[in-house]
């Protein structure tokens, strides 16, 4: 089959599971909502790179396009929107590859109330609706790891976690360092998510704290990150959390992730001011998720890349 009927049948299929995942939220009552593309802060993490326009907002600085409607989405909450979800375009600089392109589509929803089990629960019949698997496994980012790589990651020093990376010839990058949460986040893309989500689909839950981003942290003797991920034929699909409602919290965040961007030579992001003052008025508690949407067409199409399912990548737009 050619490119071109290959192409029509994909954009069939996404026509389809768009009506689909319409339909989920319409029978539950949640609120399909739009916010802006360009915005004038982007989010602030450590890992994703924003992309920079050259169209000024009205302070004369420059406009982002988004990497996730998160900001916006969470300010529809604090003026009462109720639970909500959203379809959109999404943009990541620098990132291309099978399960990656820099213009891709998301589906991210917050339910009002509601916490990371709850969240979990619904992601579950999501996919069970969309894709039409009976149930999910879920496994605690400890047991994860403690199986698939022989490591307790909340304890095992990183000479530990190096000692078994290499012993499994695998050759991590020298920026790595002395990066407790770099070494773990190599082992989990080369050594444990290859493993997770074939046949049934996997839901790892509980990740260390220093991985919360802006997830609740649950306290106790180890306190650990309320957020979870999604897993399907070793495919990422989803990254939920509980989320957090602190305003302090969320400064303190915003200045870690940029310390450790600044640290890293990628340079620190403004933050984002009307997303703050809106917390400060009152985030109500809420759990929310972030859907890959072009990778659920993967699993649903039976492909091996990202680029198969996407009409016009960067490479041919």
């Amino acid at each position: 089959m050619d490119r071109q009927s290959n192409l029509l049948d994909i954009l069939r299929l996404r026509s389809s599971l768009l009506e689909k995942v319409r339909l989920f939220f319409k029978e539950r009552g949640v609120l399909e909502v739009e916010t802006p593309i360009l915005v004038h802060a982007p989010a602030i993490e450590e890992h994703i790179e924003p992309f920079v326009t050259n169209y000024p907002d009205i302070d004369g600085r420059p406009l982002y396009l988004i990497s996730s409607p998160e900001y916006a989405m969470k300010r529809l909450l604090t003026m009462g929107a109720g639970s909500i979800y959203q379809i959109t375009k999404v943009f990541r600089n620098e990132e291309e590859g099978r399960l990656h392109n820099p213009e891709f589509s998301m589906i991210e929803w917050y339910r009002v109330g509601g916490d990371m089990e709850g969240l979990m629960q619904e992601v579950e019949e999501f996919i069970s609706s969309i894709l039409g698997f009976d149930r999910a496994n879920r496994i605690s980012y400890a047991e994860a790891f403690e199986r698939y790589a022989g490591i307790n990651p909340h304890t095992d020093s990183i000479e530990r976690i190096r000692e078994v990376v290499l012993g499994n010839s695998l050759y991590p990058p020298d920026s790595l360092g002395e990066c407790r949460d770099g070494w773990l986040s190599f082992v989990l893309a080369y050594m444990v998510e290859p493993n997770l989500g074939f046949d049934t689909p996997t839901i790892v839950y509980d990740y260390p704290a220093s991985q919360a981003a802006l997830s609740k942290v649950r306290g106790g003797e180890m306190p650990l990150a309320e957020r979870f991920e999604l897993y399907l034929n070793g495919i990422e699909l989803c990254n939920g959390y509980h989320e957090l409602t602190d305003y302090d919290e969320h400064i303190k965040r915003f200045g870690s992730a940029n310390d450790k961007r600044e640290i890293s030579g990628k340079g620190r992001l403004p933050a984002d001011k009307l997303f703050l003052e809106a917390v400060k008025t009152g985030l109500p508690e809420c759990s929310g998720v972030s859907f890959g949407f072009d990778r659920m067409i993967m699993i649903a199409a039976g492909v091996d890349s990202i680029d198969k399912v996407i009409p016009f990548t960067i490479k041919n737009a």
